[in-house]
């Protein structure tokens, strides 16, 4: 199937700084792994080639990085950390794998200890926040209570009480949080 592309993120001077292959939003996805940014300036994202098979897109990908050459390696101007080319869509790493990659396994022993040492510690208002209720076990005042959600309300949260926004497309009428739908909608929408 033909549904590869090659894309390139762009230095506000228009010189690429990576060179990616992908399919869907790949390209504009935000990873918190790479080792680079995705601008946020969708202007700076252009895709060099579309409509590729796999196999092609690979291959365009492995050249292009070739011909602007590599930071790491001091031979170009791109962050790639790879010469490209290696990817393979729908890989299914064994059992094994999946192990080493998840790193150690705890035993009950171990678990119960983590949770020993862990009791009473204090919470900083970050991890408050962030927390889905907020609540560690302690009994809250009324006022924190109510202060926090009026801070939170219409802002899609996960605190209880709190309302999240809901917008609605006005091409496709499919309706989500107000922040994927200005990301994926309005202006964006894929039926305009």
């Amino acid at each position: 199937m033909c549904i590869y592309y090659v894309y390139a993120y762009l230095r506000k001077d228009g010189t690429p700084y990576y060179i990616g292959k992908g399919s869907g939003k790949r390209a504009w996805k935000h990873q918190k792994w790479e080792a680079f940014k995705t601008p946020l300036d969708e202007t700076r994202i252009i895709l060099i080639e579309t409509n590729l098979t796999e196999i092609g897109a690979l291959a365009l990908e492995r050249r292009i990085i070739c011909w602007y050459g590599r930071k790491d390696l001091k031979t170009g101007i791109l962050r790639n950390k790879t010469d490209g080319g290696e990817g393979v869509s729908g890989y299914k790493h064994s059992d094994d794998s999946l192990k080493k990659m998840r790193g150690r396994t705890f035993t009950d022993s171990h678990i119960k200890n983590l949770s020993i040492s862990l009791t009473g510690r204090k919470l900083t208002p970050k991890h408050i926040a962030n927390s889905a209720s907020g609540n560690t076990g302690k009994k809250q005042l009324k006022e924190t209570i109510e202060k926090r959600i009026k801070h939170f309300i219409g802002k899609p949260s996960k605190l209880k009480g709190t309302v999240a926004i809901k917008k609605t497309c006005p091409h496709c009428s499919k309706t989500g949080g107000a922040g994927p739908m200005a990301r994926y909608h309005f202006n964006n929408c894929k039926t305009i």
